[in-house]
């Protein structure tokens, strides 16, 4: 149990009884297992906002009586949020798809940091956290006589006589590709963000990125580099190479821009490569934006404010560029998460 969840709790109740904690916290773990992967948008949607998907507040109100009879069955809508938090919080606990849905949806939703109002600081803390490691551990160190040495005992095994038996060729063959294997994939996406920088050409535009404006360009790099990334989550180094793509763009100044001019640049060559899911609620506002721009509607006040975003809101095409990438890594998790 975290430390804190008392204080969590206060956010909902005046005086929590600290008794009812310890069962509040195991249905929160129970209910992490057992989460459906449609329903991770939603959980999401309750933990960072207020107010929101207020039918699925119910639904998981009634699962958590179910698992702990004290909870509160009606008018409990902000301590639902505290259980929510609980949820997401221990599905972090340990590395899986689910807890990279989480992490990432968390840090897709966070733009701007102010526009999110979790019960807690920690579930933001965390999700970072979970992030930094992860990208890290999925990535192995790529450590060159290693690799030499298991790559050569490989090719030793060409010739069947070297050993006792195919079965056992089988068995080698097999161990030393699994030990290569993070280390490979970690070698394959490095290259291939090397060549995208280097090569200084936008793949979907089809031309070099000199010849390009930021505001155009920017929200493509964010599909470019999401296209690239082989593990997940993505290394956090992913956005220093989408800065530095963006900034190989000569064709006009980078001027601080609204979501929905970057939307409109950027919509003929999105639409010839990326595929349309709907938007997530609130989790991805540029998306959401993006969706808006294509649908013909206007992007004004009342639209943004649905989105809980300043009316005024304008960022340098760099920033966009992350945002966006932060969005479709998270659409692309939760898509393969729901299969």
């Amino acid at each position: 149990m975290h430390p804190h969840f008392f204080h969590w709790h206060k956010r909902a109740e005046f005086k929590p009884d600290p008794n009812i904690l310890e069962p509040r916290w195991k249905a929160a773990q129970n209910l992490a297992q057992n989460l459906p992967a449609a329903d991770f948008a939603s959980l999401l949607n309750v933990v960072l906002f207020p107010g929101t998907d207020l039918i699925f507040v119910d639904k998981l109100s009634e699962e958590i009586v179910k698992l702990e009879p004290t909870f509160e069955p009606t008018g409990n809508a902000e301590l639902v949020r505290v259980m929510a938090t609980a949820i997401a919080y221990t599905m972090m606990d340990s590395y899986s798809s689910r807890a990279d849905v989480v992490s990432l949806g968390l840090q897709a939703a966070a733009f701007p940091p102010d526009r999110v109002d979790p019960v807690c600081a920690e579930i933001m803390e965390r999700a970072f956290d979970y992030l930094a490691q992860e990208s890290e551990r999925v990535r192995p160190e790529v450590k060159s006589e290693e690799t030499e040495g298991r790559l050569t005992e490989l090719n030793d095994l060409v010739d069947a006589k070297a050993v006792e038996s195919t079965e056992n060729v089988s068995t080698i063959i097999a161990e030393n590709v699994v030990n290569l294997g993070g280390s490979v994939e970690r070698l394959i996406e490095e290259n291939q963000f090397l060549w995208w920088l280097v090569g200084k050409q936008s793949s979907l535009f089809k031309c070099r990125r000199e010849k390009l404006k930021p505001d155009a360009y920017a929200l493509v790099a964010a599909v470019e580099a999401e296209d690239r990334v082989i593990l997940m989550p993505p290394a956090a180094s992913v956005e220093a190479l989408i800065d530095d793509a963006v900034a190989q763009c000569h064709a006009g100044k980078n001027l601080d821009c609204s979501l929905a001019h970057y939307a409109e640049e950027s919509a003929t060559a999105l639409e010839k490569a990326e595929a349309q899911p709907p938007a997530v609620s609130q989790l991805t506002p540029i998306h959401s934006v993006r969706a808006q721009v294509a649908s013909g509607a206007k992007v004004d006040k009342g639209f943004l404010k649905s989105l809980r975003l300043p009316p005024k809101l304008e960022v340098p095409a760099e920033i966009a560029a992350r945002q966006y990438f932060h969005e479709v890594i998270f659409l692309r998790a939760l898509r393969e998460l729901i299969g």
